[in-house]
């Protein structure tokens, strides 16, 4: 007579099955860590941005499709500060960036210390700067190859750039002259006007003596070899 076994079933787990349930939490929230961090973008700087690519065409047409959701300090060129999640740094060169600045948008970038948009295809310098000014932080300041062979702002921006250390407007074929304004910049070390078409003297009282060695190497050369000057 044939015997047969009782069926029995095991109610114990899988070892592997153990281990992938243990894991999912971690997936799940390396999943959602990016999201958290979203969170961490300031809301004024956010709207800043968000105005700034708004009215740009060219390059600025790809960007926009890059620029999406809450999280800017993930965004391409865009750095922020960890702590307080304001952007201290925009850098987007060599993007085919078509238009002027609107409004105040870059202004209302309160903590923002370096801002790179060279070799784009922006228009009206005067009013960049005249935006730009409100940055009371920055420290680097590059628009090469930009404008289009516009006049150089002269008198008109009074305040700002109190911090501003780098100023790079070289091949913008800009015309006019030097502007009186640069005198504010007591900071400065370096200043590019190379590739323009400017005429005058570099303001007095732009540098101090204990600066005035660093920029004597690093703006003079520059400006001798590129910059029409012409002593009035």
């Amino acid at each position: 007579k044939r015997e047969h076994l009782p069926i029995t079933h095991s109610t114990s787990m899988n070892p592997m099955a153990k281990c992938c349930l243990l894991l999912l939490p971690i997936f799940f929230l390396a999943f959602l860590l990016p999201e958290a961090h979203a969170t961490s973008c300031h809301p004024d700087d956010l709207r800043a941005l968000q105005d700034f690519v708004r009215n740009l065409s060219g390059g600025g047409v790809l960007l926009q499709a890059t620029w999406f959701g809450a999280a800017c300090c993930s965004w391409e060129g865009v750095s922020c500060d960890a702590a307080s999640g304001r952007v201290t740094a925009l850098h987007l060169p060599r993007r085919g960036l078509v238009g002027p600045i609107p409004g105040t948008s870059l202004a209302r970038l309160a903590r923002l210390e370096e801002l790179d948009l060279g070799s784009n295809n922006f228009q009206n310098i005067s009013g960049v700067l005249t935006v730009l000014r409100g940055c009371q932080n920055l420290t680097t300041l590059i628009l090469t190859k930009n404008f289009g062979g516009e006049e150089l702002l002269g008198d008109g921006i009074i305040g700002g750039f109190k911090s501003l250390e780098v100023l790079a407007l070289g091949d913008c074929a800009l015309k006019g002259r030097v502007p009186e304004w640069l005198s504010q910049c007591k900071k400065m070390e370096v200043l590019d006007l190379s590739g323009n078409q400017l005429v005058g003297t570099i303001p007095s009282g732009l540098v101090s003596f204990t600066t005035f060695a660093t920029w004597i190497s690093q703006t003079i050369h520059w400006l001798a070899m590129h910059l029409r000057v012409w002593h009035c």
